[in-house]
This record gives structure tokens, C-alpha cells and sequence, in this order.
């Protein structure tokens, strides 16, 4: 990992020769993981060694082929499933092992995880066995399942007190300098993290990074790009933070203010990745790729300038400054594929979501970027609270409309209900009902009856829409609660068991695919020419049979005796 460093804190007699950074299941595994190759380079710049392991990656190529399921979108809830996790801790207890010795043969002290859903348990389970084996080392817990009260809770209720020592709240870069250069004594005195005080959770406040150009960007030294499924393409960051305030997403809540990297500052991380690695294809990872149109313009100008030709996609929201001219200049620059946060046909639902955006002129985005001769996604929420069969129809009006410049519905999922979110924070007044007490995320309903088998009823309205129009689906959520049967399985034997969980593993929702619906019209014609011939096969024997009776003769006979 190159020339040991060592950071020493004045007011501590500690040191800190090195950082361990990990992530485990299930995530991607297309290309490493962005936000630890940014922690990577960054603490590397400020002297310290760090170790990186993406067990997620190991996991993944390490499992039987029948299993590398559960990495998909619809399966995610076994990993975090109470009943379910035990059985895939089970199928994955070598990987585990293998996960905490690598984590222990490592002199470093330090131990940060990064975190989203559904990590966390099986995130649990690696610090329970690494503090059991070596109390000294220190946890560091970041990442969007850190983000709130109750999902920090979540941690410190089901590992022993004091097994997570930082909670990380925010961007981590600088944080995670901090932590490695204190005391730890002073560690709730840190800014950018939170702790438990007196039974309260505390947070101290940390400034955002600016410019971003000031911190590098990932040189993924310390990754086998071979390891992946598409050793060739990686994520990027062209920005952090969100403009938007959407009333069913924290993403803005997770880093609060938007900021953007310099043209330059980004044609010089994509020449270096190009050059180093050989990667002809990139997606920008970012929640608004066109939060600033003119710094768009700018990156795309570069590319051009450049002739990288390099292959790129990344999500955009609607915006009227996303001109006709804009999105040919994306096209010449490389982008193959574009996705617009659509969610809704309809302009109050919008206005409720907190979009910036009408309808007309998300519209305008898909039909330009259509004829720039980008691949076009969507994505569509279906019952957003206050969304009824009027406003409904107008997304599946819109959908009907415009489905010659739609390649892709990239989504159409129910609305879940996340915790951090105006929607979940403020439940009055979305008129929601008091929440269940288990899978509240999507059995949650209103009080004027907008349920989830209401919502799920209008998903599969729409999947066959998309059927009918020759669309392609690519995910959905309305098989949540599928795990169930498995998870109160009780009295099978594991064989049985595990044999259960790869039935269920693959019974996945089938989604329209593009040229479905004509094969569908070219079976109901094949079937209806073969009853067709049928009936005038029948109707010919029948007018035979009686032209040869009352010749006096039968069929295949000969004249009556």
C-alpha cells in the first residue's frame, strides 16, 4: 500500500499508523465502491496508510450461482429481514470469517464501514465477532444508514454499548481525519458526528466541503478492477448535495447544500481513468447531473475538446434550461443513455412531491433528448398521498403519449415511506393513517383508503401498459413481503430450508421487455388463425358427411346394402 505514514495528536499518546475501510453486501458489483475509493485517496493525501476491502465484491464472486440472486434489486430484503438474515448469515458464514480475519490481521486501530441499506445487519454481525476477538479496535460507522435517529438506534440497540465508537454524519472526508489525528476521549466533541448523551441523541455540525475540486478524486489504488462485473466502466461524482427538496427523499437532508466540481477538475479525472485503466464507459453517480446546466455544458465541451470517447449516462430532473442544443452537445460528448426523474403524470401529485417541474416540461427533456439520439429511462412513483384515480390517470396519459421517445421505465415502484422524510417527519399533512408496527415502509396507508393494495393494483396497471406499448420495465417493488413464507418457515431442515430460498429467490416479477408486446400480438394472431382453420377444417367434414349421406354413401365407404 506504499510507504507507511504515521500521525501522532499532540494531546494523545496513540498512534495511528494506518485505517482499515470495508463494505459489505449487498451492493453493485459492476465497479468498486465511489464513496471508499474517495476516503481512499483522501486520508492517503493526508499521510495515512488505509487498508481497503470490499467484501461486497468478495461475497458476491464467492457465491454459488444460484445465490448471486440476492444481490438483486427485488431480493434485497433478505439481508435485512430479522427471520431471513440468519439463513443467509448461515450460507455466507465462511465469507464472514474471512471478512473479520482480514479486518483483525490488520495492525490499524480504525475500522470504518461504510453503510446503506441493507448492510446493516450483516454489518452488525462483523463488528459483533471483530470487537469480541479485539475490544481495542475502534469502530466507525457512515453512509446514508447513519443518517437519522432511528437508524443510528438501530446499531446501538442490537450490538453491545460502546461497540460503535464514531457514527459519521454527512460527508466523511474530513470527519474521518479528524477522527484518526484525535483523542478519542474528545470524540463527542467531534464535528460531523453524532452520539448518544444522557439517553439524547447529539449531532455536531460540521461546514460542508468547498471546492470540491479541493479534495482528489479516486485513484482506486487500492482496488482489482478485474474483480468486477464490468472491469471497463466506474461511477462518478460531478457533484454533491441536491437543489431539489422532494418531499419522499432525504437525499438532500444527507448533505445539505449543492456544490459542483470544475469542467476541468472533471476532464482530468476522466483522462486519468482512461489512460490508467482503460475505462471507455462511466455513469455520474450524482442526484442532479444538471444542477448547474452551464457546468453540463462545460464538462461536455471538454470531452469533445478531449475526444475521449467515452460512453456515459447519469439521472437528470426536468429543467427548462435543459435546451434542445444542450442535449445534442451530451450526445456528441458520449452520453449514450439518459434517466429523468419523471415520477409523475401529474401536476398537483408534482406539486405535492415538492418537484420543481411540470409535467409539460419533463415532456420537452424526454422528446429532445430522444431526438439527440439518447437511449431515454424514466422513473415512476404510483401513489404518492393525495394521489387519486383522476391524477393517476394522467401519468398513465402521459405514459401513453409519449412512449414513442421512451425506451425505458426504468422504475415503477410504490411510494415507500423512509424515515428523515418530510413525508414520514410530518404524516399529517399527507393525511396518513397511524403507521403498522412491522414493514411500515410500504404497508402504510392514508385516510382517505390509499393502501398498499390499492397502490400495487395501479403498479400493475401500468406494468402492462408498458407491456401493450412495447416499453421496457427494468425494476419494481411490488413483490415486497415475498421472504415472508420463508421467514416463518418453522420445524424444516436447513437443506430444506435453503432450498426454499433459492425458489424464492428467483421469482422475481416478471417485467415487460422491449418488442414483448408485438410477440404477444403475433400469438394471439397465430392463435387465432389456428381456430380459424380448426372451424373450417370442422365445417368442410361436416358439409362432406352430408353431401355423401344423401348420396347414399358414408364416408370412406362404400354405397349402402
Amino acid at each position: 500500500m506504499g510507504q507507511e505514514n504515521t500521525l501522532k495528536n499532540g494531546n494523545s499518546d496513540e498512534v495511528y499508523s494506518s485505517l482499515v475501510l470495508a463494505t459489505l453486501p449487498p451492493w453493485g458489483v459492476e465497479s468498486p465502491s465511489i464513496g471508499l475509493g474517495y476516503l481512499d485517496s483522501y486520508i492517503r493525501g493526508k499521510g495515512v496508510n488505509s487498508e481497503v476491502y470490499d467484501f461486497n465484491i468478495y461475497f458476491h464472486n464467492s457465491a454459488p450461482d444460484e445465490y448471486k440472486m440476492l444481490w438483486h434489486i427485488e431480493n434485497k430484503n433478505y439481508w435485512s429481514n430479522e427471520k431471513t438474515f440468519p439463513l443467509v448469515c448461515k450460507l455466507f458464514e465462511k465469507e464472514i470469517d474471512y471478512a473479520v480475519k482480514k479486518i483483525l490481521s490488520s495492525p490499524a486501530r480504525l475500522v470504518g464501514f461504510s453503510v446503506v441499506d441493507p448492510k446493516e445487519r450483516i454489518t452488525i454481525e462483523v463488528i459483533r465477532r471483530v470487537k469480541e476477538k479485539d475490544p481495542r479496535k475502534k469502530i466507525i460507522l457512515g453512509g446514508p444508514a447513519c443518517s437519522t435517529e432511528e437508524q443510528r438506534g438501530f446499531f446501538t440497540d442490537n450490538l453491545p454499548e460502546g461497540n460503535v465508537d464514531y457514527f459519521v454524519v454527512g460527508e466523511g472526508e474530513e470527519t474521518l481525519y479528524e477522527i484518526i489525528k484525535s483523542n478519542p476521549s474528545d470524540s463527542n466533541n467531534l464535528p460531523g458526528t453524532a452520539y448518544k448523551e444522557g439517553g439524547i441523541w447529539k449531532s455536531a455540525s460540521r461546514g460542508l466541503i468547498e471546492p470540491l475540486d479541493s479534495i482528489p478524486f479516486p485513484d482506486y489504488r487500492a482496488f482489482d478492477l478485474n474483480q468486477y462485473v464490468s472491469p471497463n466502466t466506474i461511477l462518478v461524482e460531478w457533484s454533491r448535495g441536491c437543489l431539489g427538496h422532494c418531499s419522499f427523499c432525504k437525499n438532500y437532508r444527507l448533505v445539505q447544500g449543492y456544490r459542483r466540481r470544475s469542467p476541468e477538475n472533471i476532464i482530468k479525472e476522466l483522462l486519468f481513468l482512461r489512460d490508467r485503466y482503460r475505462i471507455d464507459s462511466f455513469t455520474v453517480c450524482d442526484n442532479l447531473m444538471n444542477g448547474d446546466p452551464l457546468q453540463l455544458e462545460g464538462v461536455c465541451e471538454g470531452m469533445i475538446r478531449n475526444n475521449l470517447e467515452m460512453s456515459w449516462s447519469g439521472q437528470i430532473a426536468p429543467h427548462r434550461r435543459m435546451h434542445e442544443g444542450l442535449f445534442v452537445k451530451m450526445r456528441r460528448a458520449g452520453c449514450s443513455r439518459i434517466q429523468i426523474g419523471v415520477e409523475s403524470g401529474s401536476d398537483s401529485v408534482l406539486k405535492m412531491m415538492k418537484k420543481p417541474y411540470s409535467s409539460e416540461v419533463a415532456e420537452e427533456n424526454i422528446k429532445a433528448a430522444k431526438k439527440a439520439g439518447m437511449e431515454t429511462e424514466i422513473f415512476i412513483i404510483v401513489g404518492f398521498p393525495g394521489e387519486g384515480e383522476n391524477e393517476f390517470g394522467k401519468t398513465v396519459n402521459f405514459i401513453r403519449k409519449n412512449h414513442r421517445y421512451l425506451d425505458t421505465i426504468k422504475s415503477i415502484n410504490t411510494l415507500h415511506l423512509i424515515a428523515g422524510t418530510e413525508v414520514y417527519e410530518k404524516p399529517g399533512n399527507f393525511n396518513l393513517a397511524p403507521l403498522p408496527k412491522q414493514d411500515w415502509h410500504y404497508l402504510w396507508e392514508s385516510l382517505d383508503g390509499n393502501n398498499y393494495a390499492k397502490r400495487k393494483k395501479r403498479a400493475e396497471e401500468l406494468l402492462d401498459l408498458a407491456s401493450s406499448l412495447g416499453l421496457k420495465v427494468q425494476e419494481t417493488n411490488i413483490q415486497e413481503g415475498k421472504e415472508a413464507p420463508l421467514s416463518v418457515a418453522r420445524g424444516l431442515s436447513e437443506q430444506d430450508k435453503n432450498a426454499i430460498l433459492k425458489d424464492s429467490l428467483v421469482s422475481l416479477q416478471e417485467l415487460p421487455s422491449r418488442g414483448r408486446s408485438s410477440g404477444k400480438k403475433r400469438g394471439i394472431l397465430s392463435w387465432l388463425l389456428l381456430v380459424f382453420l380448426l372451424f373450417y377444417i370442422m365445417v368442410y367434414i361436416m358439409y362432406f358427411w352430408i353431401l355423401m349421406s344423401l348420396g347414399g354413401r358414408v364416408i370412406l365407404g362404400g354405397r349402402k346394402k
